[in-house]
């Protein structure tokens, strides 16, 4: 589990347009039939790593999608993560 109770799967499905920046929350979908989908709180010190994120790579619908495979985006999105611990931010 990450961010608070966010798997990565979770992570991995949350598209650009499930951030809410103004409201600092994001819209985390399920995709299992007895969770239900969710908004989860936004840290300002993962906002700020986000949006530096997406500027350097330019997601289109999902922020973390791998070029070529899907599941390859849990490895660039768990070096995000582990790049906020190593700085001392805690998402």
């Amino acid at each position: 589990m990450l961010w608070d109770g966010l798997s990565v799967s979770e992570l991995v499905n949350i598209k650009i347009s499930d951030i809410d920046s103004h409201a600092m929350r994001v819209f985390i979908p399920t995709q299992q039939r007895e969770k239900k989908d969710r908004h989860q709180n936004l840290p300002d010190s993962l906002l700020d790593q986000l949006r530096e994120y997406y500027k350097q790579y330019k997601m289109k619908e999902y922020l973390f999608r791998g070029a070529v495979w899907r599941l390859s985006t849990v490895i660039t999105s768990a070096q995000v993560f582990q790049g906020c611990f190593e700085e001392g931010k805690n998402p």
